[in-house]
């Protein structure tokens, strides 16, 4: 999520599309494959998901176990 918001392919870190991908059932894998370059962790990119809008996407803890799930 983080790579996606700090390369500018989505303007706001809330309008990225995981959200989309979730409704609709799309799997979603969460990962840091370049830590150092945007300065991320797991916990860091699991914490976008559940931090409330603008600083992330809001998710619940259960939208967060579904895609843990996936």
């Amino acid at each position: 999520m983080s790579e996606t918001y700090r390369c500018k392919t989505v303007p706001t870190i809330d309008a990225h599309h995981i959200r989309h991908y979730l409704l609709e059932g799309h799997p979603i894998a969460i990962c840091t494959d370049d830590v150092l370059p945007f300065r991320t962790s797991l916990l860091g990119e699991y914490a976008l998901l559940m931090a409330p809008p603008p600083l992330g996407l809001g998710l619940t803890g259960d939208e967060v176990s579904v895609i843990a799930e996936m």
